[in-house]
């Protein structure tokens, strides 16, 4: 027997060292499916190329020859927990790969590390990603993979080759980053033609790599250069270039010089501006003045030009062409020596202008320095041939506002038309109208001076009105054939005045101003005015000319009582504030009370006091009127308030005001809002009746009729309204003789209310002093008015419907008389009487709770 022993080992490749480390993917990059390292090269320029050196351990016993295959990545993902299929598994050439491994191929040594180095050369702008396999050549097949019929599926390698290890590498690109520094070359100011000039600037190198650069020249009709012009500027250095610019003609160019970098698509521009000038000539005089000649003479003037510059200029000077189409002439009337000629740098010469006087004129023209290849100058010319001439500025004088008999301004201006002096003098007013006007001119002489504007100011008065016409004033110019003449108009206008009321009593602004026709114009002191309150409104007059007028404002009719001086001043509240000391309230307040009263004497029932209602409506001026309305009885009143400014006709104001509320008042009480109530007390059933005298106090300088009648409040009393009906006078007045019944009742505790309407009724009305029950005070009245002015048609039948408070009875409260009339500004007394009822036997005790309502009317007619 021959035995034989032997030691087989499995193929294993280690990749022990990469420069800069293997890379981890990261979290959501797709990977290689199969690759067992990843190694990643930082962003690169194109065409450069990058190097990392690997180092690979054979660790079995045995020479192992190899070969590096490059190939697209398989970006499909393992199946989680289960071995990979390679069957599946595609192995394409990447042809297009930036990756090459060398030695491409060898023999790995056994147990021996080997060296190898990793080349990333990207050429294009983009992301490379390739997969290294170094293959192991001869290998004896796996009996396990060749049950599973593995290897021969595969077609892109033999039967013996094997892959040891695959390395998956990853890398991208960058563009160059060129930055130049400034970014732009601008030449400031303006240089000479001919004269080279130089300007630096960097271009910085911020690639991964080096350049090479190549920097074109311009020369168009300016030269336009780098340098130096080509070479190489390594990783983040920078370099610096002298930019030299030479021009040929004046004016400003603007040029972008292109840079060639290899490898590089598009150039690196630099953007150039400059400026450049000719020859530079300069006159020592901005204009040239021949002053003032006479026809025929002739005048000299010399004048220096200069040469700025270190070019030789030529030059040439004449008169403008455009001035002599202007003036229609063809040969110029100026003599220039020399006209033409050549300054050496910084050289000058001096030029005569000679100018002969034809024509009687005013010139002025340009004399035009023409210099090769440089800029032009113009030297204006003025010369004044004339006579003596002056004008008016406008021969036309308009007075926009003058009213009669009121001197009023206005200014005209007298203009030297030459350089010689003028003497003026202003002479009278000529026309059909000059009788009707005067007029003064300050200053009245003097001399203008050359070419001088003199303004002069004309005060006109006229004393007629309308327009004028036929109005002018003369001037005569000494050395002038005929005089100026200025012509006058104008409207003269009278005394305007205009009437507004404020829309409240508070300013009187433009906002808050309401502007009103005559026929408009309306003084409402309100509808619901109470008695004895005072009520103010406002007037505005406003004088829309500059003429004072006297005014004088007062009521048509109801116009306040005509007080003294001193009894104005004495009777009127500022007097008491003016007064030393501390004034009460109380005496302010009897104070106006007696004012109120002495405007109110007259006994008409309302007086309207206007404050001022005399005085001098000034010129342009807005005044305020304050009428003031006092009132001692109720009604509705109509009235004009006439107003006489200066010589105008009178205006009538219409004024109206309606004043409410009841006059009469209880003595015991006063005047004073607050309910009244009478209380009888306790009393026996059956009893005798008790009687209260009450006197009434009418302040009103009018006669009231007052017709009583008595509710009783009873509870359980659901009714809600009253329909009365009455035929004819629901109030006709009685006799004296007349005789009234009186109701008896009973109660144990009993009280009356005696009740006399605030709100005002107007005259003739027919109206319940009041409804308001005996819980309930200081509540308005909510009976509805019957009112009963004089109509066309006599009324025969009336309905009134009222809100429920009582029922009508006679008992057990009764007033005698049931028809009185309180005297205006006196007093008269009425007798309430209570009669106790008879009470049921079932009840201890009874409250009696009833009112009485007073209806006021009056028989008279005001």
């Amino acid at each position: 027997y021959l035995f034989l022993q032997g030691l087989g080992e499995l193929i294993a490749l280690e990749l022990l060292f990469v420069t800069g480390g293997e890379s981890k993917p990261e979290p959501g990059e797709v990977t290689d499916a199969t690759a067992q390292h990843l190694i990643r090269f930082d962003p690169q320029n194109p065409h450069t190329t990058k190097e990392k050196k690997l180092v690979i351990r054979n660790s079995t016993h045995i020479e192992l020859p190899f070969y590096c295959q490059i190939i697209k990545p398989n970006l499909k993902p393992l199946i989680a927990e289960e071995t990979a299929d390679f069957m599946k598994l595609e192995y394409n050439q990447d042809t297009e790969s930036a990756f090459s491994l060398n030695p491409e191929q060898g023999v790995l040594l056994p147990c021996a590390d080997h060296e190898f180095i990793l080349t990333y050369t990207p050429q294009e702008l983009k992301n490379y990603h390739s997969v290294i396999q170094i293959i192991l050549r001869h290998i004896p097949e796996s009996p396990c993979l060749l049950e599973k019929g593995m290897l021969q599926n595969i077609p892109a390698y033999k039967a013996e080759d094997v892959i040891a290890l695959e390395i998956e590498v990853k890398g991208s690109t960058e563009p160059l980053h060129l930055l130049l520094e400034p970014y732009a070359v601008i030449i400031p100011g303006e240089n000479f033609i001919g004269v080279n000039v130089r300007k630096t600037f960097k271009m910085w190198n911020n690639s991964k790599s080096l350049i090479r650069y190549t920097w074109e020249k311009i020369i168009p009709c300016d030269i336009m250069e780098v340098e130096p012009r080509t070479g190489i500027i390594e990783m983040n250095k920078c370099c610096e270039f002298e930019l030299t610019i030479t021009g040929s003609k004046p004016g400003c160019i603007s040029r972008n010089l292109p840079c060639k970098i290899e490898h590089c698509p598009e150039p690196v521009v630099l953007h150039v501006e400059a400026a450049f000038k000719g020859p530079l000539l300069c006159l020592d005089v901005p204009s040239l003045c021949l002053g003032l000649i006479k026809q025929g003479e002739t005048v000299l003037r010399t004048f220096d030009i200069k040469n700025l510059c270190q070019l030789p200029a030529r030059w040439r000077m004449q008169e403008s062409q455009v001035c002599l189409a202007e003036r229609s002439e063809k040969v110029s009337p100026f003599t220039i020596q020399p006209s033409a000629g050549e300054i050496p740098p910084l050289g000058g010469c001096r030029v005569s202008v000679q100018f002969t006087s034809l024509l009687c004129r005013r010139l002025q023209t340009v004399l035009e320095l023409e210099v090769e290849n440089g800029e032009g100058s113009h030297l204006p010319v003025f010369v004044e041939v004339q006579a003596p001439q002056a004008c008016l500025i406008s021969s036309h004088l308009v007075f926009t506002e003058i009213y009669t008999g009121v001197p009023a301004k206005a200014t005209s201006k007298l203009f030297n038309q030459t350089l010689l002096p003028t003497k003026y003098l202003w002479g009278k007013l000529i026309g059909k109208q000059a009788a009707f006007c005067s007029a003064g001119v300050s200053p009245a002489s003097g001399t203008l001076g050359p070419n001088e504007e003199k303004e002069f100011c004309i005060e006109l008065s006229a004393n007629i009105m309308g327009e004028l016409k036929d109005l002018a004033l003369s001037c005569s110019i000494e050395d002038m054939t005929e005089p100026l003449f200025l012509s006058i108009s104008g409207e003269v206008k009278g005394l305007h005045v205009t009437y507004s009321v404020p829309c409240d009593s508070g300013g009187v602004s433009d906002e808050r101003q309401v502007s009103q026709s005559p026929c408009d114009l309306l003084l409402d002191f309100g509808s619901e005015v109470a008695f004895k309150d005072i009520v103010k409104r406002q007037l505005i007059l406003t004088n829309h000319t500059g003429i004072s007028a006297p005014f004088k404002v007062e009521a048509e009719y109801f116009a306040a009582y005509s007080l003294s001086p001193e009894q104005g001043t004495c009777l009127s509240s500022s007097y008491l504030v003016k007064r030393r000391g501390p004034v009460t309230k109380h005496a302010a307040r009897r104070a106006q009370s007696e004012f109120a009263a002495a405007v109110l004497s007259h006994g008409k029932g309302v007086a309207f006091h206007v404050q001022p209602s005399t005085g001098t409506l000034k010129a342009f001026q807005q005044l305020i009127i304050e009428i003031t309305a006092y009132n001692n009885m109720w009604g509705e009143y109509r009235d004009h308030l006439v107003c006489e400014v200066g010589d105008l006709q009178p205006q009538l104001i219409p004024m109206q005001m309606t004043v409410k509320g009841c006059p009469i008042f209880l003595q015991m009480t006063g005047p004073q809002t607050e309910q009244r109530m009478i209380r009888f007390g306790t009393h026996v059933s059956g009893g005798c009746p008790a009687f209260r005298r009450v006197q009434l106090n009418n302040p009103t300088p009018f006669d009231i009729r007052l017709d009583w009648e008595i509710y009783n409040q009873e509870q359980d009393d659901n009714k809600l309204v009253d329909l009365l009906m009455f035929f004819g006078d629901p109030f006709p007045p009685q006799d004296t003789d007349e005789n009234e019944t009186a109701s008896i009742g009973s109660n144990s505790e009993s009280e009356i209310m005696l009740k006399l309407d605030q709100t005002a009724i107007p005259c003739g009305s027919i109206y319940p002093a009041s409804q308001t029950p005996d819980e309930v005070s200081y509540s308005e009245s909510k009976e509805k008015e019957i009112i009963t002015e004089k109509p066309a048609i006599q009324k025969i039948i009336s309905v009134l419907i009222r809100p429920h408070e009582g029922v009508r009875a006679d008992n057990p409260y009764s007033v005698t008389p049931r028809q009185i009339v309180v005297p205006g500004g006196g007093s008269i007394s009425v007798y309430i009487s209570f009669t106790p009822p008879v009470l049921p036997e079932a009840a201890a005790e009874a409250q009696c709770d009833g009112f009485v309502l007073g209806f006021m009317s009056l028989d008279d007619e005001v």
